[in-house]
This record gives C-alpha cells, sequence and structure tokens, in this order.
C-alpha cells in the first residue's frame, strides 16, 4: 500500500477495493429461500483460479463455483454446486457431529502440470478436484441465472483421510506434493509417483501427461506409507508415498511448502529437497525437511499467548533485501509497531495503516 511520506526505498504498490458485494444485494431475505450457510469457526474458505475465471466459495460440504465479471469485478451467483466426494470413512467431525464433512479449509493451486482445487474437512477427509474438469463442466452448462447446478458426477482427483479432523493444506507444484495437518497432531504428505516403475528410469507418469488420471498414480489409490526407519528418497519416485510427520504436541491449523526452485534454477522435484512449515495453537512454527522426515528448524515467539494459525514462506527470488522493518513492513520509524525480542517482529499494529481495515483485529479492539 502507498502512502505519504515514506522512506521506502522503492515504489510502493497501490492496493485498493475493485468491487463490493454485499450479502444483502447478492442474497435478498426471502422466506422461500436461505443464502448459502458457511461453516464457522473454520480457516480459509474462498479461493480463486489463475487459469479461469472462477471463485470457489465452501458452503458446508459444497463448493460453489461463482464467475468473475470482468466490469467491476462483480462475482455471478453460483453456476455449479458440487457435491464433495467422500473417502466413506464415516468419521464424526471435530467441530459439529451433525454437519461432520463441512469443508475446513480450501486451497486452489498447481500440482505439476494440472490446477486444482483442494477441500480438508471435518471428519479427516482430503478431497480434490481439478479446475480443467469444473471448467469443462461449466461449459457444458446453459447459465440459467435461477439456480445453481447440483452435481455430484464430478470425479475427485484425489480422496483420502488423515484419521482426524483435518486443517492445514499445501500444494507442491514441482514436487508434486500435498501435505495435510489434522489435529491428530501430525501431518500427512502425499507424494506422487514420478515415474512408472514398469518403465524404471523413464520420466514418464501420468503427471506429466495431462490426462484425466493423472493424479491416481500408477495404483489407483494405494499410498505406501513408509516406517520411520524404512530410507525415502527424493530420487526413487516409483510408488505413491504418504510420509507422517509428528513433532508437534498440540493441533496444527496450517501448513506451507516452500515452492521456491533452487539457487543454481533447476526445478526438478527428484534432485532437490522439499521443505514444509507448520504452526501450531502454541505458537510453534517448525521447518521440516520432507525427504528426511526430520525438524530443521524450531521457531517460537516471545508475544505470550500467541497462537500459531498461519504460516507461508517466501521465495527470495521474487523480492528485494531491505535494510530494516521499517522499509520491509512498511511500518513508521520510531513507532512501537516494530517490536523485536527473540529474532521475530510483531508489526500487528500495521493493521492500522490498511484503509478499511476489520475492526475484529485484536490490535484495534485493543484501542477502542
Amino acid at each position: 500500500m502507498a502512502r505519504k511520506g515514506s522512506s521506502r526505498a522503492f515504489k510502493e504498490v497501490k492496493i485498493f477495493a475493485a468491487g463490493h458485494q454485499s450479502g444483502a444485494s447478492r442474497y435478498p431475505k426471502s422466506p422461500d429461500k436461505e443464502p448459502p450457510s458457511v461453516a464457522s469457526f473454520r480457516n480459509n474458505l474462498v479461493a480463486f483460479s489463475q487459469y479461469y475465471n472462477l471463485c470457489f466459495v465452501a458452503s458446508q460440504d459444497r463448493i460453489l463455483v461463482h464467475v468473475s465479471a470482468k466490469a467491476g469485478q462483480q462475482l455471478s451467483k453460483a453456476r455449479l454446486s458440487i457435491a464433495l466426494a467422500s473417502s466413506g470413512t464415516g468419521l464424526i467431525g471435530y467441530i459439529d457431529a451433525q454437519h461432520s464433512h463441512a469443508i475446513n479449509h480450501l486451497v486452489v493451486a498447481d500440482l505439476g502440470f494440472e490446477e486444482i482445487v483442494l477441500a480438508v474437512c471435518d471428519d479427516g477427509d482430503v478431497i480434490a478436484y481439478t479446475t480443467r474438469s469444473i471448467q469443462h463442466g461449466l461449459e457444458q452448462v446453459e447459465p440459467t441465472g435461477v439456480e445453481p447446478l447440483n452435481d455430484s458426477t464430478f470425479r475427485p482427483c484425489f480422496v483420502n483421510n488423515v484419521g482426524m479432523s483435518a486443517w492445514g493444506a499445501a500444494v507442491h507444484k514441482e514436487a508434486r506434493m500435498i501435505a495435510v495437518s489434522s489435529n491428530s497432531r501430525k501431518i500427512h504428505v502425499f507424494a506422487y509417483a514420478l515415474v512408472d516403475p514398469r518403465n524404471k528410469g523413464v520420466e514418464g507418469s501420468s503427471l506429466c501427461r495431462g490426462d484425466e488420471d493423472f493424479m491416481y498414480g500408477v495404483s489407483e489409490g494405494e499410498w505406501l506409507r513408509p516406517c520411520k526407519t524404512d530410507p525415502i528418497s527424493a530420487s526413487n519416485r516409483f510408488q505413491n508415498l504418504e510420509i507422517i510427520l509428528s513433532s508437534h504436541r498440540t493441533n496444527i491449523p496450517n501448513v506451507a511448502f516452500y515452492n521456491a526452485v533452487n539457487e543454481s534454477g533447476s526445478t526438478s522435484p527428484w534432485t532437490e529437497k522439499a521443505y514444509l512449515a507448520s504452526t501450531d495453537i502454541d505458537g510453534i512454527t517448525y521447518i521440516w525437511d520432507v525427504w528426511e522426515r526430520s525438524v530443521i528448524a524450531k521457531l517460537t515467539t516471545s508475544m505470550e499467548h500467541l497462537r500459531g494459525w498461519g504460516v507461508a514462506c517466501i521465495d527470495s527470488s521474487i523480492c528485494r533485501q531491505a535494510e530494516s522493518d521499517v522499509e520491509a513492513f512498511g511500518l513508521r520509524s520510531g513507532s512501537n509497531e516494530v517490536n523485536r525480542d527473540f529474532g521475530d517482529t510483531n508489526i500487528s499494529e500495521a493493521v492500522m495503516l490498511v484503509p478499511n481495515a476489520s475492526t475484529r483485529h485484536f490490535t484495534l479492539r485493543r484501542r477502542t
């Protein structure tokens, strides 16, 4: 956000609202029809495709698909309402036993050469669809403008269950991995086979061909879970692997892959390491070497009673080096907005510089 009097050495980016639609205008009150229901106390429940003009919204155990109008960035009413597939485990939800299959977190990201929409649920289910298949489905439907097409026929490209309420969700494009954290205090990393074992040594997995079955791997639905003592390697991707990471002692709301190329510029997923960050509600963040199944860094905060909720890894190749916190985060020099203790920087009060920021933020509540 650009602001007057900035001492930053580069031109700041202007951020503004491109459009606004109130709930009342999108869904006028009606005695005959309720607006779509959204589960309470969840993680991110909305995401946009980067390849198609699609917006996905999690509504309990369904994914609503909206189309964005270019003029004013207004969203259409839902064009599709996809009934989320199920693993069939029948587990009870952690938050709401009556809506066990409700979505906790929705993510859209690239997995290999395909973009997927990934949903993780309160019953531990992990379900993914390709955005390509959803776009294709939309193209087959005449927009009536009245009711969304209720469709349970979309074939998911990934179905699994992590044993307990799933929360964190991340996708590694190059390494073809999906990471999911759950209230079991474990992280499940699903690493797809990249070569066909019938033709070892040849790069030819269905992940690289772009066909509809690309993510079922060599054996559809089969995932090998190595024992802790079994060696695993990024250079031996002949089998779908489910890798378990466990060091957290409490719930893990979020995970994130370091989705960057190495310093040499290589993006070969079977010759470089895969790193993952995870954060828990005790405020502890771990950095993992996925293939070694080991923690390589543990980050704690100096602030008391602070729960971890979101975590992100930034690719240094798309950033420029800053000389100070003031320059990096756009804070005012000498203000109490910069609070350094154990190597961390508290930039919470920077929300005061954001126009129309939510007043629910704890910093604003503290001042009122």
